[in-house]
């Protein structure tokens, strides 16, 4: 079954060995020493790394390392340099085409078809690109987490789930595989293809239940689609590696994730598998030395030092800066367990005393098969997703926005973006209100069309900040 957005072209093999090098760009410190070092350097890593290019191929990219060695990464100017050269306007025309693909598919995964439910997953997805994230969402939020094992073999120092350690897996037993595929299919029946968004794992490694590929493969057969994948051991079984890449190549909407612990298995995964076995693979690098930030919540908040130092060194490399991300989740939806058998409505939320782990749990239940794992998500459905703002209930803005009144409005501030209401001159009482949080919407309305707002007018604003996550609501 194919999905929008997917295409049988094959990639253009150069372009994968150039997503390598960028790949060793950011996650190699000893790359990025060898690019303006000796050539003999250079050509000893790539073919360490089995990048193959010809000369002319290369030189455009190194470069641009060069560039970005002096002027920062981020510096405006690597785009232009890299335009000059026809292969690198191929290969960035590739990647937005790619990146408009993948948009595409993305778009057709978020509605469910449930009025209340979309209504209120966009209303999350406007708090969250508020308050937690500081680039937007660029992609469906997972509508389910299914944890296939209960705590974690990794246990990585910057994990921002904080996972036990491994205690139990969800096998595919004959009684485990029944009960999978009779809540997969009843939560297909119910929300269509948003579950095509959907992801196996959360707090947990799939490697460690040995029977993941099947649990994906039954998710394909009910579905239509194998959920994204993240994994920090692709070398601890290659063929069982190789056949989630096959997966994956029958099914490229979508790319999985390798997790990069240390520069060494950076290099060992580029040993055992060449850069075209993992065209549908991204790297998430997480190595010292790496020029990626690590979000400070969870695990690494244990680790201050440690998690200051790495950012130190990522800043070497930039000159922007933005405020540290205290979040790492993305579900918009449902954390299930199936060794537990616990079920959590959940959105993502800044990491902090009432929240630790980054996400607001909005509901909590549990579940014996798919009949009760039905009812607890309609019910839900029912008790917590508002489709409009309550009239009645006391109405004030969300936590941790900082109001500042204006003549003519009002403006809002949060880790990551400024709101503005200006241009009317009532919009001065709704923030003077809305501020205060003592009044209700019918009377905040009702205070507003005394000052002269057409009432219609007062609610359809009330509305339209509700919506767009920028009021409190009950959790």
């Amino acid at each position: 079954m194919s999905h929008p957005g997917e295409s049988s072209e094959a990639i253009p093999r150069d372009f994968t060995h150039i997503d390598r090098l960028f790949d060793l760009w950011m996650g190699d410190p000893g790359f990025r020493s060898a690019v303006t070092g000796p050539s003999e350097g250079l050509a000893t890593i790539l073919a360490q790394s089995r990048v193959e290019l010809q000369a002319e191929h290369l030189s455009p990219f190194v470069r641009v390392f060069e560039v970005a060695a002096r002027a920062g990464a981020d510096s405006p100017g690597l785009e232009a340099e890299l335009k000059k050269a026809p292969i690198g306007r191929a290969w960035l025309d590739w990647k937005q085409a790619r990146t408009e693909a993948y948009e595409a598919v993305q778009a057709t995964r978020l509605a469910t078809g449930i009025a209340r439910v979309d209504t209120w997953r966009k209303r999350q997805i406007c708090r969250v690109n508020s308050e937690a994230y500081p680039a937007p969402y660029d992609f469906a939020p997972p509508l389910f987490a299914f944890e296939l094992s209960k705590g974690c073999s990794k246990q990585c120092w910057f994990c921002a789930f904080s996972p036990p350690t491994l205690q139990e897996t969800f096998l595919h037993t004959r009684e485990n595989a029944e009960l999978w595929r009779d809540v997969v299919e009843s939560m297909h029946g119910l929300f269509g293809a948003a579950m095509h968004s959907s992801v196996l794992f959360h707090a947990t490694e799939p490697t460690d239940n040995s029977d993941y590929l099947e649990f994906l493969s039954d998710f394909h057969a009910i579905c239509g689609s194998y959920p994204h994948t993240t994994t920090a051991q692709p070398l601890k079984d290659v063929e069982w590696t190789r056949r989630l890449l096959a997966m994956r190549s029958a099914n490229p909407a979508i790319r999985d994730r390798f997790s990069v612990l240390s520069v060494k298995s950076l290099h060992d995964i580029f040993r055992a598998f060449a850069p075209e076995e993992m065209a549908h693979v991204a790297l998430a690098l997480h190595n010292s030395g790496a020029l990626t930030s690590k979000n400070h919540c969870g695990s690494a908040l244990r680790h201050a030092r440690r998690l200051n130092s790495e950012q130190e060194i990522l800043q070497q490399y930039r000159h922007s800066h933005t405020a540290p991300q205290t979040t790492l989740e993305c579900t918009i939806g449902y954390l299930v367990n199936m060794v537990d058998r616990t079920i959590e409505l959940i959105s993502p939320t800044n990491a902090s005393d009432q929240w630790p782990l980054g996400y607001i749990v909005h509901g909590e239940g549990r579940f014996d098969d798919a009949g009760s794992f039905l009812a607890f998500v309609r019910r839900s459905i029912e008790q917590v997703m508002r489709d409009s703002l309550p009239g009645r209930d006391p109405v004030a803005l969300r936590a941790h926005l900082c109001f500042e009144s204006a003549t003519d409005g009002f403006v809002l501030t949060s880790r990551y973006r400024r709101h503005e209401l200006k241009g009317n001159a009532h919009f001065a009482l709704l923030g003077r209100l809305l501020s205060d949080g003592r009044h209700c919407a019918e009377e905040v309305a009702h205070e507003l069309a005394n000052d002269g707002m057409p009432v219609l007018t007062a609610v359809a604003w009330l509305e339209r900040l509700y919506q767009g996550g920028l009021l409190r609501e009950a959790r």
